[in-house]
């Protein structure tokens, strides 16, 4: 049966580095750190890349395991705890550049654990101590911007741009508390601004030039859709530190920060960083082909999300919440109406030519008897599906098929009245699993 008269809601150098490991796109992929259990070790970096979008291409990870910076009158602050960017990349193919976007599944894009301020809040040698302790964590304003054609040859144009905004606070007392726990070096609308490169800086006195080092591409996990950038170190000493903001009750301790940190000489030329990083970039495409060929690919699959979640209509369809008429949880779809074709109905992610058998759960008014429960291609074309009269209780439904050269299939619950009568049909805890 073919179901017609379907109404929906609305719903470079990184250019060639994408189209080694592919640039295909699937969409409806669920994310979410569980991704991480369901992804092969290779790829497990990628989780949260945001891969529901089809226009990504491109997933990166960037680990830096040493970090040093130097800030206003604060000695050099070193760390070798991880900090690691997360995000996901769209090509723009005529301006030889890309689109970052971030996780969206609440992830966030940097992950930092707090530096040590040498000399404490004051920046006084040996007074780092006790209350006086303090420590710095950078926060990420806006997404990073990313040119790999500068990745593996000296230059000194920028390899990274990040905006950032250092949090500060003291996570051993409450000395700090005072400060409030928005108190930062820079804000979102003026930031630290970092334009690092593996190239050599040209920073006004009185800093000298630094240099970065060039990392080396590394294929050896090419086979999977990954290719790493190793042994790579970008710099940049031509900064200027912002002020304080949000210290204190309406920012009133802002300037006792400011003086600390050595505002009066933070300009340009009187700080520098130095990250030393691997960046691992993932086909986006391998990512989603993985995440579909394990685990349920039914987003919402129990109808527990707000509104209507990720499911769409054709007529007369919606999502019950806390009405007693789900079979598990809280939540379960419904179609109603007194004539024409309506359904509940989901676009999921699909590997190709893989087997998967469909199932859920169906209770209907006891005049149905026009109802079909299955999979269809985006244009309407059942794969398979199971036609079901009245049904006086939820009843488990299953059907097989195979996703052919597919990536993308809707997968539907609906009913077509017959001789104008009031037919309704409840559904809950939808299921597609490869087999």
């Amino acid at each position: 049966m073919t179901h017609k008269f379907r109404l929906r809601r609305p719903a470079v150098g990184l250019a060639a580095l994408a189209a080694a490991v592919g640039t295909v796109g699937l969409v409806g992929v669920a994310t979410g750190p569980a991704q991480a259990d369901v992804l092969p070790p290779v790829l497990e970096k990628f989780a949260n890349c945001p891969v529901q979008n089809p226009d990504v291409s491109s997933c990166y990870y960037i680990e830096t395991n040493y970090t040093s910076l130097k800030a206003g009158s604060f000695d050099e602050m070193t760390s070798t705890d991880p900090i690691i960017l997360q995000f996901g990349a769209i090509p723009d193919l005529f301006n030889q550049t890309s689109i970052e976007v971030p996780p969206a599944n609440g992830a966030p894009v940097l992950q930092a654990s707090p530096i040590e301020l040498p000399g404490g809040i004051l920046g006084i040698p040996g007074g780092g101590v006790g209350p006086l302790q303090a420590f710095i964590t950078p926060e990420i304003v806006g997404l990073p911007e990313l040119n790999l054609d500068n990745l593996t040859t000296p230059t000194d144009a920028p390899v990274m741009e990040l905006n950032l905004k250092a949090k500060i606070s003291n996570p051993f007392t409450d000395a700090l508390t005072v400060l409030g726990t928005k108190c930062t070096i820079g804000s979102n609308s003026s930031p630290i601004a970092l334009k690092l490169t593996t190239g050599t800086t040209n920073p006004p006195a009185p800093n000298t030039p630094i240099s970065g080092v060039p990392g080396t591409f590394d294929f050896s996990d090419i086979g999977s859709g990954v290719i790493k950038v190793t042994g790579q170190t970008v710099v940049d000493n031509a900064w200027a530190l912002p002020k304080a903001a949000n210290c204190g009750l309406t920012g009133a301790l802002n300037g006792i920060i400011d003086i600390a940190s050595g505002q009066a000489n933070a300009g340009p030329g009187h700080n520098s960083a130095l990250l030393k990083t691997t960046i691992y970039q993932a086909s986006a495409y391998d990512v989603r082909w993985a995440l579909a060929a394990a685990g349920n690919q039914v987003a919402d699959a129990g109808f527990e999300d707000a509104g209507m979640g990720p499911w769409e209509c054709v007529r007369q369809c919606g999502v019950d919440h806390g009405l007693g008429n789900a079979r598990t949880g809280t939540g379960n779809g419904w179609v109603r109406n007194t004539e024409n074709w309506n359904d509940i109905h989901q676009t999921i992610s699909v590997a190709p030519n893989t087997d998967y058998t469909l199932t859920g759960w169906v209770r209907t008014s006891a005049s149905n008897d026009n109802g079909y429960f299955g999979v269809r291609t985006l244009d309407d074309s059942v794969i398979s599906e199971k036609k079901f009269g009245r049904l006086n209780s939820y009843t488990q439904l299953s059907v097989s098929f195979n996703s052919g050269d597919r990536t993308r299939v809707e997968v539907y619950g609906g009913v077509h009245p017959t001789w104008w009568r009031d037919t309704w049909a409840q559904f809950d805890d939808f299921s597609v699993t490869a087999n």
